[in-house]
């Protein structure tokens, strides 16, 4: 590129800033000025939909437009369910795939850099899986806790623990019996549902006098805390266990519920103070034209818009829940995951960090198109 041609590197940026996501990702391929840019730049966050098809992969925002289209390698049975997609934390996203019957695999993959990795896999067992970075040292941490308190930590980046899982102390709290979870839950539900804020991951677990808490895990320190869930008239009960649903709306802690005809929705004002739990939405059950009659299903919080409506998803619809009306209004079709209450929606900012920059050995490349 000619010198006469180079613009101050802030003007380049406010140009960054107007163009696609799609085109943002073409402009590497220009110049190592330019190359140097798209990695230091930053979209504004939004929502992501993966949807799986006949080709591979689609990373969709919230126009529905596609960001980008991939494949990860096929999984060796050609008739293995979906892989589903765990959380997104700064543009990379964290995958499961369920195929084995030996062992977990857990991929992390960037679709804007066109990289992924396979993360050493775990025996297959009952467990949450939670993706996050510490504030401070920047590492990123692959947690799985299972059934029996079993906490293994997996570290992204170079440093101590990098490229292995070990064994970490385990929670003060643990998942539902199992034989007292309904069979139906424990297949489908407790594969995901962990959230990562403010440095901390989350999800809904029990003490061990079976009270329903919300556990809590430091990635910079990796210690474990914990406080109690949303106020509920009628308490908590394994046999509804999955029914609750942590979010982050408005960089605030919230909780959606399903509590007999009705869901409730609480915020939590004060993050991590038990007593700062306050209602914000309560409207009548979905109805049964539609999500699928006689299952249990689970309504995900997206989006608060401006006038206070609710963008929920549910199976595999996008709903807007009016608040002048008090009604349920379509807004878009998801592709139905394999999992009935794993719609495959995480909130998700498109990033250009690069695994290989970040000193991850053994990256390899998705295929685009």
């Amino acid at each position: 590129m000619k010198h006469d041609l180079y613009l101050l590197q802030e003007i380049w940026i406010e140009i960054l800033m107007r163009l696609p996501i799609r085109s943002i990702a073409r402009c590497k391929c220009v110049c190592k000025l330019w190359r140097y840019l798209v990695q230091s730049y930053t979209p504004k966050p939004g929502m992501a939909f993966l949807h799986q098809d006949k080709m591979g992969y689609a990373v969709c925002d919230e126009a529905y437009e596609p960001l980008v289209r991939f494949r990860l390698p096929p999984p060796h049975d050609q008739y293995a369910i979906p892989r589903v997609i765990i959380d997104s934390v700064n543009g990379l996203l964290l995958l499961w795939d369920g195929s084995d019957n030996h062992h977990n695999i857990l991929f992390i993959v960037n679709p804007m850099t066109c990289e992924y990795i396979e993360l050493p896999p775990l025996p297959t067992r009952r467990c949450l899986f939670g993706f996050g970075v510490s504030k401070l040292n920047g590492q990123y941490k692959i947690l799985c806790v299972d059934e029996s308190r079993t906490c293994d930590l997996f570290t992204l980046g170079e440093g101590e623990g990098e490229g292995l899982w070990r064994i970490i102390p385990s929670a003060a709290t643990r998942l539902p019996d199992k034989s007292r979870v309904s069979r139906y839950l424990q297949t489908r539900l407790l594969r995901a549902y962990t959230l990562f804020f403010r440095g901390n991951l989350h999800w809904i677990a029990t003490d061990f006098e079976n009270n329903f808490v919300v556990c809590c895990f430091d990635f910079e320190t990796d210690v474990f805390t914990s406080f109690s869930l949303s106020p509920r008239e009628n308490g908590y009960s394994v046999y509804t266990y999955g029914e609750q649903q942590l979010c982050v709306l408005n960089d605030q802690l919230w909780a959606c519920d399903i509590i007999g005809d009705n869901v409730v929705i609480w915020k939590m004002n004060n993050y991590q103070d038990s007593n700062s739990w306050k209602t914000e939405y309560t409207f009548a059950q979905i109805p049964s034209s539609i999500h699928e009659p006689n299952f249990h299903y689970i309504v995900f919080p997206l989006k608060v818009f401006s006038n206070g409506d609710l963008l929920v998803g549910v199976e595999d619809r996008l709903l807007v829940y009016s608040t002048t009306t008090k009604v349920m209004v379509p807004y878009a079709h998801l592709q139905r995951s394999h999992y009935h209450n794993l719609p495959n929606i995480t909130h998700y900012t498109p990033s250009f960090l690069s695994l290989k920059i970040m000193g991850i050995n053994n990256v390899s490349s998705l295929l685009i198109y």
